[in-house]
């Protein structure tokens, strides 16, 4: 049950920070094969979440650009985009 209500209460705190814009700094990070949407609230960078408590990954930073303009009205000058690649 705790774990249930942690999940709800990141889900609803990130959601938030991106209606509100409260957000410290959102990076959009891909590494490797998946992407992902990393959001600093207070000082702490959080990967996000759906509403399941699971990080929130996409094959494609466009997916992630498009969700942010199209949801939250949030524009690439909102945001930094990191590309990482793991020697093989």
């Amino acid at each position: 049950m705790l774990a249930k209500i942690m999940n709800d209460t990141n889900y609803i705190k990130f959601t938030t920070a991106l209606e509100k814009k409260t957000y410290t700094e959102l990076v959009l990070k891909r590494n490797d094969d998946d992407c992902y949407l990393l959001i600093e609230i207070d000082g702490e960078l959080h990967v996000n979440v759906d509403k399941n408590g699971n990080q929130k990954k996409y094959k494609k930073i466009k997916q992630i650009k498009d969700w942010l303009l199209n949801t939250y009205k949030i524009t690439d000058s909102e945001y930094t985009v990191q590309i990482t690649k793991n020697p093989k």
